[in-house]
């Protein structure tokens, strides 16, 4: 009997793992998608190299599902004051997809602040007017 109890709670703690780690994986949020260009959303923590800080950014990754290369636009937070700062351009060869990453500068379009890791002041993100030129 001791063993069979013994199995069911290897057995019942392998499940309840198998159901935590599911549960950590947060999938990615759609931003836009045509035919031939996805752009998807997640956030990541990252730990400043020069400090023991930690933030939180906004990742995309974007994916040309075409044979062509294209060109990817779009204006982050708005663009009522026009700043170039804001503007983003992407060039993307056939079947190229581009993430952001924690070692990648922001500004890069691909990687944008979202919070310092530890306050509840969270920054929005607004990703507007996207265009796909094929090149």
């Amino acid at each position: 009997m001791k063993v069979i109890a013994s199995l069911f709670l290897m057995v019942l703690g392998t499940v309840l793992s198998a159901q935590s780690v599911e549960s950590n994986n947060v999938s990615m949020e759609v931003l836009f998608e045509n035919e031939i260009v996805k752009v998807e959303m997640d956030t990541e923590v990252c730990g400043d190299p020069h400090s023991d800080l930690e933030f939180e950014y906004y990742m995309l990754t974007v994916s040309n599902k075409s044979a062509e290369k294209l060109n990817l636009q779009y204006w982050s937070h708005g663009h009522e004051n026009e700043s170039s700062e804001f503007f983003h351009s992407l060039i993307l060869a056939p079947g190229q997809t581009l993430e952001g990453t924690c070692t990648a500068e922001p500004g890069n379009g691909l990687k944008f602040f979202r919070k310092d890791v530890g306050t509840e002041e969270v920054r929005k993100l607004k990703l507007v007017d996207f265009s796909v030129n094929r090149l």
